[in-house]
């Protein structure tokens, strides 16, 4: 089995999971193409569902010459739909098609607004990808003016939208689901989903924009002779004439679409003849349907919270009903209760005030004990009380060197960064006191001090000899200074 939808190329029936784009210009037989690959997937007995918001599709269900039936494909909607389409249905019809593989047409063209479409198409995909899920039967879904689905600008609130359908494109094969995209304007298709295709079918393109937009895929897989060659016959390609391409395979070829078997309801209207309206439809079992759709309504209906406050209000109601008349007399006890003067919250906050007064005061409390022990902090005298008779030795003091030596100093300065020379300026002006790294950071205006930058820069200052670090406090070298003091 295979899907020939050329006289000279024939798809193999594995194209079902795959994702194609479908790119041309304005009646240059995007969906003409389409419904001839969904045909032959019928023909294959292979399942498929299209997004329609044009109305273009119906026309599956007659003969080319609309004197005899069709495919056996259920539409949904539009002007010649077996059943209606509502804008709130999108997940109910998404469960449908899951549950019952066949062939279905989803006609958007009555529903009132692009807001409509969008609503419809963004709960069907996000229900159709998770169904899926669970269901990996191979399925194709055909997405016309795919363009409004996946745009390459999201307007506000589409956001959801686009990740459908991402989801669909990207992630759907290991679901098995296959995707044709379907558009006029290949520059406004989302760049995203257009370069996760696995074929590209390239008919008619002039527009320089939407050109550009097909060189760019075409320059990012294919060789130089393929694109020079399908890039310069692009736009003068006669009617239903393609460029098939599939990266990776061996696949590059310009074919003739073959003509459809079903009615071309995508045709141009002729104004100079009546619209010609197919005499005989396909049947289909609408009753399998009706079943299917029945119970779905009637899972939602009891699922849906609204229905369940309904129920239980009839509940209350019917006990209310049920209760005994008699009257209970019940005796009034009176209970003193003290009420405090702060509410519940009110304390709370106050506890959570002090709690953390506490912490705060703690806290301050090991810094200044941190202080009193750091190098270069003035000795504490010795004492004794009564309490602790043991003598508590004083902290030795760092060494203290005379005055900077101005003439290193600046020799030094010429060659130092603007970072090395603030923490430089920061260690003199503090010796003899040792500062820790996060001092040393917040004086010489570094907002990290976790930072390369920072750390860049005291490395060179300790390599050079200008800084001592001891493990934990840094203290400019007291080789910078002239002599020690007595």
């Amino acid at each position: 089995m295979s899907l020939r939808i050329a006289e000279n190329l024939a798809l193999p029936t594995e194209a079902i999971t795959k994702t194609f784009a479908l790119l041309a210009q304005r009646r240059k037989g995007k969906t003409y193409t389409a419904s001839v690959m969904a045909e032959e997937m019928v023909d294959d007995k292979l399942p498929w569902v299209a997004l329609d918001p044009t109305g273009a599709w119906w026309g599956l269900r007659s003969s080319a010459d609309g004197k005899s039936a069709g495919l056996p494909v259920y539409v949904f909607g539009g002007d010649h739909g077996d059943l209606p389409l509502e804008r709130t249905a999108g997940a109910l019809i998404a469960d449908v098609v899951v549950d019952h593989p066949a062939w279905y047409v989803l006609d958007f063209s009555h529903f009132e607004s692009k807001e409509a479409e969008r609503q419809f198409a963004t709960d069907f995909a996000e229900r159709f990808y998770r169904r899926k899920g669970t269901n990996k039967a191979p399925m194709h879904l055909f997405v016309d003016e795919a363009d409004m689905f996946c745009p390459q600008r999201v307007p506000f609130g589409d956001q959801r939208m686009l990740g459908a359908f991402e989801s669909i494109v990207r992630r759907g094969g290991i679901r098995g689901i296959g995707t044709t995209l379907i558009s006029q304007r290949a520059a406004v298709l989302n760049k995203n989903v257009l370069e996760q295709i696995d074929v590209l079918i390239a008919l008619r393109t002039v527009g320089p924009n939407d050109r550009k937009a097909i060189a760019g895929y075409v320059e990012a897989h294919g060789s130089t002779e393929q694109q020079h060659e399908l890039i310069d016959s692009i736009a003068g390609l006669g009617l239903g004439e393609a460029w098939v391409w599939e990266p990776g395979e061996d696949l590059f070829q310009r074919v003739q679409i073959r003509q459809r078997r079903t009615f071309n309801s995508s045709a141009t209207p002729d104004s100079t003849k009546q619209a010609l309206t197919p005499a005989r439809m396909a049947p289909v079992d609408l009753e399998k349907i009706r079943h299917q759709l029945a119970t779905l309504v009637q899972t939602a209906e009891q699922d849906d919270p609204k229905e369940l406050r309904r129920q239980v209000r009839e509940l209350q109601a019917q006990l209310g009903r049920q209760q005994p008349r008699e009257v209970v007399r019940t005796k009034e006890v009176v209970k003193t209760v003290e009420v405090p003067v702060l509410q519940h919250d009110e304390l709370a906050r106050l506890e959570n005030v002090a709690h953390l007064l506490a912490k705060v005061a703690g806290e301050f409390g090991e810094v200044v004990s941190r202080v009193a022990q750091r190098p270069g902090t003035p000795p504490a005298e010795s004492k004794k009380s009564a309490d602790h008779p043991t003598e508590v030795p004083a902290v030795p003091a760092p060494p203290i060197a005379g005055e900077p030596n101005h003439d290193l100093i600046e020799g030094w300065r010429s060659r130092l960064n603007e970072g090395e020379q603030r923490m430089l300026e920061v260690l003199l002006r503090a010796y003899p006191m040792a500062l820790t790294r996060a001092e040393v950071a917040l004086r010489s205006h570094y907002t990290n001090s976790g930072g390369g930058r920072f750390w860049g820069n005291l490395s060179r200052l300790k390599r050079a000899g200008l800084v001592d670090f001891d493990g934990t406090y840094y203290r400019a070298s007291a080789s910078l200074f002239t002599q020690a003091a007595a």
